[in-house]
């Protein structure tokens, strides 16, 4: 088909008789088109399949094949289906009107021919298929858009209660067209059952308050299997005020809905365990708070750690560790389950009220909590179930837990204050023995400010040069005579005072400062003896202390 925006207009004129075929030609040519010339339908058919001319102009009568069954051959044509064919006859009869019609033509003229008249003729036919034209490839666009965003378009007609589907949405509930009640009623029963009264009243309410509609819902196909679709309906109403239509459009949005689930899980939920995590915690923690505030309720946070889960992880592969992981986090789901708790309804995995921080730190939420006889009587079950032993490849592992309770309101008012104290209290239970629960003290979180101070004046002691090395002379008990020295450290902070090795040496082999440590007191031993053959003075063999975790870790 020409681009008129290209090339002028081409005007096929088939006729046998050459004068009309002339003062056609005259006249279009003058009103600026182009034209071309056929004598029979045969010629007229060769001509459209080499020219795909915008319109033909088909006189009826002619030899070899008349103009009925050429319109009717090029309307079989691939670019036939479209051109505007305006018969010419001069038969001004109705049987020869409808045979015209019933040929596929799309308009028609009677001889004598009116030429002044023909060519607004031509221009209306052609400006006429032009929108046709565009229009079905803009229907074409958008049924495409549609089909690739899984959407379709409805309209229900209330008063008559049908309802009219494109063929999209008939694909996305998968119906069969043939044999649909096309009724709301129909309708509904697509919707699925937790839905249908949510959606009812959505789409009254948008009548009666003549608003657009716009809804997630569930929907049920015939095979039972379910859809994610959103709905979108604009209300139409009489001069009277009374709704008439709802037409609008119903997105499938399954894939949608399955990768915000995805997401949701990622930002939600522990990759290894399936577990809630961290920021989920916190969320609920806050909701179950807010709940205990409410109705002066009490909360049990437990802080759970695995006891020596870094020596299974070390020894026994990082792929063995997360599958203890999971079976711990299933033992302490069936551990728990059935305790009144907030996480139901919430979207949580098996309203479990269980989550992993990260690493080997647990947490559990209890609801409602009436004395602390139920909550240790949770925690020992907790306890007992952990160390079961766990059979991975084949291989029995044993493993305990050490728990740290905070109450709410007893022991904080804030979901930061209580997980902070509960985690005081677990490793109060580590320090206690492992394998044990204990409910946070006051006295614990004095102690934890006091590890936190010590911590920080440790890391600046050896920058600011705060320790020292004694020498204890090493006596021979026989003959008094001095058989070696042993180097002792001493610690003498501007801010805390003398500080005893007792105190602070088991602290910095817990948070690996120990390393650092150790090879001072070498350097500073060594310098000492040199300074001590620098003066003339041969002294005995100087023994250091150096940590048992050093070697461990040179290993």
């Amino acid at each position: 088909m020409n681009n008129p925006e290209q090339s002028q207009e081409l005007v096929l004129v088939v006729d046998d008789d050459e004068v009309i075929r002339e003062l056609a030609l005259a006249v279009l040519e003058q009103a600026g088109f182009a034209v071309a010339e056929a004598r029979n339908g045969l010629e007229a058919l060769e001509s459209f399949r080499r020219l795909q001319p915008d319109i033909v102009l088909l006189d009826v009568m002619m030899p070899e094949m008349d103009g009925f069954a050429a319109c009717r051959a090029i309307r079989e044509l691939p670019a036939g289906a479209d051109t505007p064919v305006l018969m010419m006859t001069g038969l001004d009869d109705t049987a020869a009107i409808e045979e015209a019609y019933h040929a596929g033509a799309t308009d028609f003229i009677t001889k004598p021919i009116k030429w002044v008249i023909l060519r607004h003729r031509v221009r209306y036919m052609l400006r006429s298929s032009r929108a046709v034209r565009d229009l079905r490839v803009s229907e074409a666009r958008l049924s495409n858009a549609h089909r690739i965003a899984r959407m379709g378009t409805w309209e229900w007609d209330v008063l008559q209660d049908k309802f009219y589907w494109s063929d999209e949405i008939y694909g996305i509930f998968e119906i069969d067209p043939v044999g649909f009640d096309s009724s709301y009623h129909a309708f509904l029963n697509s919707i699925h059952p937790l839905d249908k009264e949510l959606f009812d009243s959505s789409l009254d309410k948008a009548c009666r308050n003549q608003r657009t509609l716009s809804i997630d819902h569930l929907i049920v196909l015939p095979d039972g299997h379910e859809r994610h679709c959103h709905t979108e309906g604009e209300v139409c109403v009489d001069e009277d005020g009374r709704t008439t239509r709802i037409s609008g459009t119903i997105q499938d949005i399954t894939d949608r809905k399955r990768i915000e689930e995805q997401v949701r899980s990622l930002a939600y939920f522990d990759n290894v365990t399936g577990l809630p995590n961290r920021v989920l915690f916190r969320e609920i923690l806050d909701r179950a708070l807010t709940f205990a505030r409410r109705y002066e309720k009490k909360v049990a946070i437990l802080f759970l750690d695995l006891d020596r889960f870094k020596e299974i992880n070390d020894t026994q592969g990082h792929s063995v560790g997360d599958d203890l992981l999971k079976e711990i986090a299933e033992r302490l789901k069936r551990c728990v389950r059935g305790y009144d708790i907030v996480w139901h309804g919430l979207g949580v995995i098996d309203g479990s009220p269980v989550a992993r921080l990260g690493g080997d730190e647990f947490t559990i939420i209890l609801e409602k909590v009436q004395d602390t006889q139920g909550v240790i009587a949770s925690t020992q079950r907790i306890l007992k179930c952990v160390a079961e032993p766990f059979y991975l490849n084949d291989v029995e592992i044993c493993i305990t837990a050490s728990i740290g309770i905070s109450i709410f309101p007893d022991d904080g008012a804030d979901a930061v204050t209580l997980v902070k104290n509960a985690d005081a209290a677990m490793y109060y239970a580590k320090k206690e023995g492992r394998n044990n629960a204990q409910f946070f003290m006051q006295a614990l979180n004095d102690a934890a400010c006091e590890r936190l101070c010590l911590e920080r004046q440790l890391r600046k002691a050896l920058a600011n040069e705060e320790f020292v090395l004694y020498y204890q002379p090493q006596v021979n008990a026989a003959t008094g005579e001095v058989v070696g020295l042993e180097a002792l450290i001493r610690w003498q902070s501007p801010e805390l005072g003398f500080v005893s090795p007792v105190s602070f040496i088991p602290f910095a082999e817990e948070t690996g400062q120990i390393m650092l440590i150790d090879e001072w007191v070498v350097e500073a031993a060594c310098r000492q003896i040199g300074a001590w053959l620098g003066c003339g003075l041969t002294p005995p063999r100087v023994a250091v202390n150096l940590s048992g975790y050093h070697f461990q870790k040179r290993s």
